[in-house]
C-alpha cells in the first residue's frame, strides 16, 4: 500500500491515506512512511471505536491484505457507501465481496503496487465509479 500510495502521490499531490489498528508491524510501517517522504500524506491513526464515523469521511477504502478470509473492515466500508480497492488475495473473500469486474470495487494481483496505484487513481479520478 505504501509503495502504490508513493506512486498516487505522484499524481495526486493532496491524496492522504490513513492507517488503523495497531500491532507488531507499526515500526516498520512508520519507518517505511519517512524513508518514502509520505509524512505529510500518511498518517498511522492507531486504533479507533468510531469506525463508521472515519469510513463516512473516506473517499475510498483500500485493502493490501496478502491473504484475507472474509474482510470485515471491507464490509463496513461497503455498508457506508464507501468505494472499495483490494488486492484480489487467497480465499478470495474480496473478490466474493467486489466482484471481477468492477461490479462493486476493484482488485488488484497480490504484490502488485502498479495496478494498486492505477486502481486508486482511476477510483479517486472518476466520479461514476465512486457510486459503485
Amino acid at each position: 500500500m505504501l509503495r502504490a500510495m508513493r506512486q498516487v502521490v505522484g499524481q495526486i499531490p493532496s491524496c492522504k491515506l490513513d492507517i488503523y489498528g495497531v500491532g507488531p508491524l507499526e515500526e516498520r510501517l512508520y519507518q517505511m512512511i519517512v524513508d518514502m517522504n509520505l509524512g505529510q500524506n500518511v498518517r498511522l491513526c492507531g486504533r479507533t471505536d468510531e469506525v463508521e464515523r472515519v469510513l463516512v469521511r473516506a473517499d475510498a477504502f483500500c485493502m493490501s491484505s496478502d491473504y484475507e478470509g472474509m474482510p470485515n473492515a471491507m464490509m463496513e466500508a461497503m455498508a457506508v457507501g464507501v468505494p472499495c480497492v483490494s488486492t484480489d488475495c487467497p480465499c478470495g473473500g474480496p473478490r466474493y465481496l467486489l466482484g471481477t469486474n468492477g461490479e462493486r470495487g476493484l482488485l488488484s494481483p497480490v504484490g502488485d503496487a502498479g495496478a494498486m496505484t492505477k486502481n486508486l487513481i482511476t477510483l479517486l479520478c472518476h466520479e461514476q465509479l465512486k457510486e459503485i
